[in-house]
Protein backbone atom coordinates (compact mmCIF):
# COMPACT_ATOMS: atom_id res chain seq x y z
CA UNK A 1 0.00 0.00 0.00
CA UNK A 2 1.23 3.17 -0.61
CA UNK A 3 -0.96 5.74 0.89
CA UNK A 4 -4.33 5.58 3.10
CA UNK A 5 -6.81 8.29 1.55
CA UNK A 6 -8.80 8.73 4.85
CA UNK A 7 -12.52 9.45 4.10
CA UNK A 8 -13.65 12.74 3.80
CA UNK A 9 -16.72 14.68 2.82
CA UNK A 10 -14.46 17.14 0.33
CA UNK A 11 -14.35 14.47 -2.15
CA UNK A 12 -18.29 14.74 -2.40
CA UNK A 13 -18.36 18.64 -2.45
CA UNK A 14 -15.44 18.75 -5.04
CA UNK A 15 -17.95 16.02 -7.44
CA UNK A 16 -21.15 18.51 -6.43
CA UNK A 17 -19.06 21.70 -8.04
CA UNK A 18 -17.55 19.39 -10.89
CA UNK A 19 -14.05 19.87 -9.21
CA UNK A 20 -11.07 17.50 -8.00
CA UNK A 21 -10.21 18.26 -4.77
CA UNK A 22 -7.29 20.19 -5.97
CA UNK A 23 -8.92 22.69 -7.73
CA UNK A 24 -11.82 22.85 -4.86
CA UNK A 25 -9.46 22.54 -1.71
CA UNK A 26 -5.82 22.89 -2.67
CA UNK A 27 -4.43 23.93 0.44
CA UNK A 28 -6.17 21.02 2.72
CA UNK A 29 -5.10 18.57 4.09
CA UNK A 30 -6.69 16.00 1.62
CA UNK A 31 -4.87 17.97 -1.12
CA UNK A 32 -1.82 17.06 0.69
CA UNK A 33 -2.33 13.48 1.22
CA UNK A 34 -3.06 13.36 -2.64
CA UNK A 35 -0.07 15.51 -3.68
CA UNK A 36 2.38 13.11 -1.40
CA UNK A 37 0.61 9.93 -3.32
CA UNK A 38 1.30 11.30 -6.92
CA UNK A 39 5.15 12.56 -5.96
CA UNK A 40 5.38 9.08 -4.20
CA UNK A 41 4.01 7.08 -7.55
CA UNK A 42 6.01 9.40 -9.62
CA UNK A 43 9.32 9.12 -7.89
CA UNK A 44 9.20 4.89 -7.06
CA UNK A 45 11.83 3.16 -8.80
CA UNK A 46 11.30 -0.08 -7.20
CA UNK A 47 8.87 -1.39 -9.44
CA UNK A 48 7.67 -3.88 -7.33
CA UNK A 49 4.05 -5.22 -8.51
CA UNK A 50 2.10 -4.98 -4.98
CA UNK A 51 0.16 -8.21 -3.58
CA UNK A 52 -3.40 -7.96 -2.07
CA UNK A 53 -3.55 -7.45 1.40
CA UNK A 54 -5.94 -10.71 3.03
CA UNK A 55 -8.95 -9.49 4.55
CA UNK A 56 -7.78 -9.57 8.30
CA UNK A 57 -4.64 -7.82 7.13
CA UNK A 58 -6.94 -4.92 5.62
CA UNK A 59 -9.13 -4.47 8.30
CA UNK A 60 -7.10 -4.37 10.56
CA UNK A 61 -5.32 -1.61 8.56
CA UNK A 62 -8.55 0.09 8.30
CA UNK A 63 -8.97 0.10 12.02
CA UNK A 64 -5.84 1.41 13.10
CA UNK A 65 -6.22 4.17 10.41
CA UNK A 66 -9.97 5.39 11.96
CA UNK A 67 -9.65 8.99 13.40
CA UNK A 68 -11.56 8.50 16.65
Amino acid sequence: MIAYIPRDNLIQEAEINKKTVMEFTPDSELANIYKKLSEDIENNNDFIIPTPMGEQELESFYFSNMEV
